[in-house]
């Protein structure tokens, strides 16, 4: 999926694949520091929430947040995960594995997830 979201962009800005792949993932890292933050905000207060942010973009391995790989899109995902918990997504059994199959497209160790969905 990553992939063939920076050929898109690369396709629309006329940029290379590695330029594009750079800009595509630095914008999902920043989505999943958003994405991270507004959870953490009203259970830990906006100090607490801003530090972990900082923590996270600044951290050792903050570094894959910028390179062309499909963690900071995996990332930015992972906070759905508690949504497989929700009835509307949860009757639905389709649902789930379709939301499942995607994020083990994206990431093999998403298949940590089937415990949320409850597979079997």
């Amino acid at each position: 999926m990553f992939p063939w979201l920076v050929r898109g962009v690369s396709a629309l800005t006329g940029l290379n694949f590695y330029v594009a792949g750079t800009l595509v993932a630095t914008a999902f890292g920043a989505g999943a520091a958003l994405m991270l933050y507004r959870p953490l905000a009203p259970r830990v207060g906006n100090t607490s929430a801003l530090w972990a942010v900082a923590l996270f973009c600044f951290g050792p391995l903050s570094f894959i947040l910028q390179v062309a790989y499909a963690e900071s899109l995996f990332l930015l995902l992972l906070p759905l995960a508690p949504l497989l918990g929700e009835p509307a997504i949860a009757r639905s059994k389709p649902l789930r594995l379709t939301l499942l199959a995607g994020s083990i497209a994206l990431q093999p160790i998403a298949i940590v997830l089937l415990w949320f969905v409850g597979y079997p």
